[in-house]
């Protein structure tokens, strides 16, 4: 009797633990999809690849460092240099580096460009001048003609570096800012003239050539 209810006793263990498996294996079964579902991921970058892109960084820090270096050596008063963003599309520059004080219109037949006394005044373009000295108006003016037949007029002018007949090039240093003639401050008139004679608005004329006057 004794060795009866020994043997069901094991016979009960035995489908308890086959039970308990069969379930396991379902629960595993059931969750291997869902684990399957979730989204790899992605391998960590080598320590060659982190060097790689440190480097590259590295580089491009240097690039835009050697840049700025390059413009602030840029010597803003010589006779060749530039003022920051004066120069432009198709060989064109800006005459002089100053806010708009009097816009073209009612009389007044150019843009007047606020700047210190002794400012340099520079060629908007290649050409040849045609006029340099004293101008009933202006005190002291340049007139070049550049190679398309436009003429740039630049009056008030303090001094005068430049001469009847001499070719100059865009951004050249032509003259300094002044106060002579028909002016109330220092300031650099400056006009248009195209082929014919016709006076134009400078800024629609800068502008197309991609420098833009503030």
């Amino acid at each position: 009797m004794a060795g009866s209810k020994w043997r069901l006793g094991v016979r009960r263990m035995v489908a308890g633990v086959v039970a308990a498996a069969g379930l396991t294996a379902g629960v595993a079964v059931m969750s291997a999809p869902a684990a399957s579902a979730q989204p790899a991921l992605p391998p960590l970058p080598s320590s060659s690849e982190i060097t790689g892109l440190i480097d590259q960084a590295t580089s491009m820090v240097g690039t835009v460092a050697g840049a700025v270096q390059s413009l602030q050596n840029l010597d803003f008063g010589s006779s060749s240099g530039l003022p920051l963003g004066s120069l432009g599309l198709g060989g064109v520059g800006r005459p002089a580096a100053g806010p708009i004080s009097q816009r073209f219109g009612g009389g007044h037949m150019g843009i007047d460009i606020a700047a210190p006394m002794g400012a340099p005044i520079l060629a908007a373009a290649d050409g040849v001048v045609i006029n340099a000295g004293p101008a009933s108006g202006f005190g002291l003016w340049i007139r070049i003609r550049h190679n398309d037949g436009t003429i740039t007029t630049y009056g008030h002018n303090d001094v005068n570096f430049v001469s009847v007949g001499q070719r100059v090039s865009v951004g050249q240093r032509i003259g300094n800012v002044g106060n002579r003639g028909q002016s109330t401050g220092p300031h650099l008139h400056f006009e248009v003239d195209l082929p014919g004679g016709i006076k134009i608005d400078p800024i629609p004329w800068l502008a197309a050539r991609g420098v833009l006057m503030f």
